[in-house]
């Protein structure tokens, strides 16, 4: 038996070489792709992302050659696309912006009419096409699909577009909210599901949404067979449920913390392809000509990819008599604090290891505040003043 394989094709632009550039395209498509590797039955070795100046017409034929001559019968393929579209109202058709396209000129663009042609040639059993632009609603089927008892048994093409004409970009940093619908929906899932489960989520958030309506339903192509591709989500065991993310206050806690002190931000980074984040902010004693540094972990990361990454840029932490202080956030998905704990300090070797929930607690709160209820009320000395104490 041929063993299935889940295939990813994504297609990002935000910066256009001669249109306007757009603000999400590239982390909409790869928050999709870092959910889809950790929650669900794909693999990293089969996915292929094309972006922003990669994304010429040229290498996205080439790319569909490939999967042209690559795929088996078993295999599946999303294909995600993100970025401006067109439609020709006198020739009826649409097209996805590449990178070089250019206003006035179709010859620029990537055609429906190419993409189908690409869809039909493809040999998989399940085609699922997603495209977050400005894209024609006349490539889909109309009315119902059939009632079939497995539909994942049978081979589908289905397309999800994220409006009939005009789509609306998010602000810069934001999902819109078509790519927001979709991710939520794919980290939240409890079991498996089929793309028109999808759809319908998708479509029930826009209900009251008059500027914008997402669409989904088959591709007008011979190999559809009114099945549907299964969304298969990996054993419990197996998910990476983590988000990656860092703590946006992080100065501020530093400042309670030592509030007579002047921190210097040295670098925020983070790379979500390879889920490697951090802050570091140093504290300089000015009388003791000493510096500290406070490193925040981001949540989600790679602990060994960023602790390689932290040591070729930032070696002068790692120094002998050097004081670094590590703070990590507690991940939903942490069952043992102490063995992260642990591995945090073999790894990095800090001065001391904090959970930032722990670090605001003990070392940001003053005292008063950090006693049980019972001793702020029971102490006599809230209340009275001590015989020994000298009134001016």
């Amino acid at each position: 038996m041929t063993e299935e394989n889940n295939y990813l094709f994504l297609i990002a632009i935000d910066d256009y070489a001669n249109l306007d550039k757009l603000n999400n395209c590239v982390q909409s498509v790869e928050e999709f792709k870092d959910v889809l590797l950790g929650r669900y039955l794909f693999s990293k070795e089969n996915v292929y992302s094309i972006y922003n100046s990669e994304a010429k017409s040229k290498n996205i034929h080439d790319a569909f050659k490939t999967y042209i001559k690559r795929l088996k019968e078993k295999d599946n393929l999303i294909i995600y696309f993100s970025g401006h579209g067109h439609y020709d109202e006198h020739t009826e058709r649409g097209y996805w912006a590449s990178y070089q396209s250019k206003k006035d000129d179709d010859s620029t663009f990537f055609s429906n009419a190419d993409l189908i042609d690409f869809i039909k040639k493809i040999k998989a059993k399940h085609i699922v096409l997603i495209s977050d632009s400005c894209f024609s609603r006349a490539i889909l089927i109309d009315g119902e699909k059939k009632s079939v008892k497995s539909l994942s048994d049978y081979k589908s093409r289905w397309a999800i577009t994220s409006g009939i004409g005009e789509v609306y970009d998010g602000s810069k940093g934001e999902l819109n909210l078509f790519a927001e619908t979709l991710i939520t929906y794919l980290k939240n899932a409890q079991k498996d599901f089929l793309v028109s489960d999808l759809i319908h989520e998708i479509k029930h958030n826009f209900e009251i949404n008059e500027l914008q309506t997402p669409q989904g339903a088959p591709l007008k192509v011979p190999d559809h067979q009114a099945g549907e591709f299964l969304f298969k989500l990996r054993p419990e065991e197996e998910r990476d449920e983590r988000e990656f993310k860092g703590y946006g206050n992080l100065l501020k806690i530093l400042q309670l913390y030592r509030s007579n002190v002047d921190f210097k931000e040295i670098m925020t980074f983070e790379n979500k392809k390879e889920k490697i984040g951090y802050s570091l902010y140093q504290e300089f004693d000015s009388v003791e000509k000493k510096a500290k540094y406070y490193l925040y972990l981001y949540q989600g990361i790679r602990q060994k990819a960023t602790y390689d990454y932290i040591k070729t840029k930032h070696e002068e932490i790692f120094l002998k008599n050097k004081v670094l202080i590590i703070l990590l956030p507690k991940e939903k998905t942490l069952v043992n604090l102490d063995v992260r704990i642990s591995n945090i300090e073999k790894l990095f070797k800090p001065t001391n290891t904090f959970f930032i929930d722990d670090f605001i607690r003990e070392m940001c709160t003053p005292i008063f505040f950090r006693r049980k209820s019972e001793e702020q009320y029971l102490d006599i000395n809230n209340f009275v003043i001590s015989k020994d104490s000298k009134l001016a």
